[in-house]
């Protein structure tokens, strides 16, 4: 990996050089095709400027990045007067499978869970948890709302087709939920401007995911302190080909308040998660190098 960050380094001076969008494309493409593994990644600035993307052309599979798909779903229920996310929900002993990542279970060991949705919604995104996902999606009509969601938006290139449980049958099904680079900053954009949810809900669902604990290494890794990150991270643990996923997409905030939406998809790596996890971080480093010093 050092030399990826020596890329990193040599790269950004260039960027400080050249402030233009060519620039920051082959700094991003020369720290991904350095990796080892498929490497998607897609940037936009929230002033309407066009997307930079790497690889766009791949599927890649989501993992628990898809929940901020479902928590989009679910807030928007909300707003439509569907769901109460102030009024407590229960979920059975039998929903908190036991073989999954589940924080939500581990405080509720006895089952038959009582809390408010909004608490479910927290789980779910904020320490990703596959239990809350998978109620999350019952609630709303399950992986086709959160595809019609997506038809309604005019998402493309992206497709929600199964649950955390069906995913944990076996490693091809992670496959069924993927999407592009641009496709999962485009939906961040939609997300950022209002345009999915109400000015209240997007509030909440911003704050959540600025609370998010995983994958603190990865956008977040390598950025000054205290950069606010409204994030969501997916992975998928070591396959039988030995091969691994290493995702995060999320909302940059910059010095000066402007926003920059940023999608990282790794898959079908043979490097530590370490090492997937640095190189997301020095890609999220040239890219807030690249818009924080440009004006």
């Amino acid at each position: 990996m050092k030399r990826t960050l020596f890329f990193t380094l040599l790269l950004t001076s260039a960027l400080h050089a050249g402030g233009n969008n060519d620039k920051l494309l082959a700094a991003l493409e020369r720290i991904a095709f350095a990796a080892k593994g498929s490497v998607g990644v897609a940037v936009s600035a929230m002033d309407g400027s066009p997307t930079i993307s790497v690889n766009d052309g791949v599927r890649f599979p989501m993992q628990s990045v898809f929940k901020f798909h479902i928590a989009l779903t679910v807030l928007r229920e909300a707003d439509r007067g569907r769901l109460d996310i102030t009024k407590n929900v229960t979920i059975r002993r039998a929903e908190l499978l036991p073989d999954t990542w589940s924080p939500m279970r581990d405080a509720h060991p006895s089952g038959d869970v009582t809390l408010p949705l909004l608490e479910v919604i927290r789980y779910t995104v904020a320490q990703s948890d596959n239990n809350g996902a998978d109620f999350l999606l019952r609630l709303t009509g399950g992986p086709a709302a959160v595809q019609k969601l997506l038809r309604d938006l005019g998402i493309g290139k992206s497709a929600v087709e199964v649950n955390e449980e069906e995913m944990h049958r076996g490693w091809d099904v992670q496959f069924r939920n993927w999407s592009s680079p641009s496709a999962a900053v485009r939906l961040l954009r939609l997300f950022h401007t209002g345009k999915i949810l109400s000015d209240s809900s997007t509030s909440l669902l911003r704050r959540i995911m600025t609370e998010t604990v995983t994958g603190p290494k990865r956008l977040k890794g390598l950025l000054p302190p205290g950069t606010p990150v409204a994030h969501k991270t997916g992975s998928s643990g070591r396959g039988p080909d030995g091969t691994s996923v290493v995702n995060d997409i999320g909302i940059i905030t910059l010095p000066d308040g402007r926003s920059v939406a940023m999608a990282v998809f790794i898959t079908g790596s043979t490097a530590s998660d370490d090492e997937n996890e640095r190189v997301i971080a020095e890609l999220a480093k040239t890219v807030w190098d690249f818009y924080a010093r440009e004006r």
